[in-house]
């Protein structure tokens, strides 16, 4: 169920630059959030620091499906944080 705020919300449109760092963690087959849509997004964004980490074996829920890969990005994440 989407929320009737969300219904019309386009972030090509409404968010097309941040002045904070965005990172995408994206299941390859994520189809509720899809990947080909999500990529598109990231490569118009305009943002001071950003970095998109695709997991090729998992959907929607890459913290479950690829937790190893999943935990490494947010280790490398942190780490480039604190730089």
């Amino acid at each position: 169920m989407i929320l009737p705020q969300l219904e019309n919300f386009n972030a090509f449109e409404e968010v097309p630059k941040l002045k904070i760092p965005i990172y995408f963690c994206e299941g390859k087959y994520d189809y509720d959030t899809a990947f080909p849509l999500v990529e598109q997004y990231y490569k118009i964004l305009d943002s001071p620091k950003k970095q998109f980490f695709l997991f090729n074996k998992s959907a929607h829920w890459p913290q479950l499906d690829e937790q190893k890969k999943f935990s490494d990005v947010l280790l490398t994440i942190q780490k480039d944080t604190l730089k």
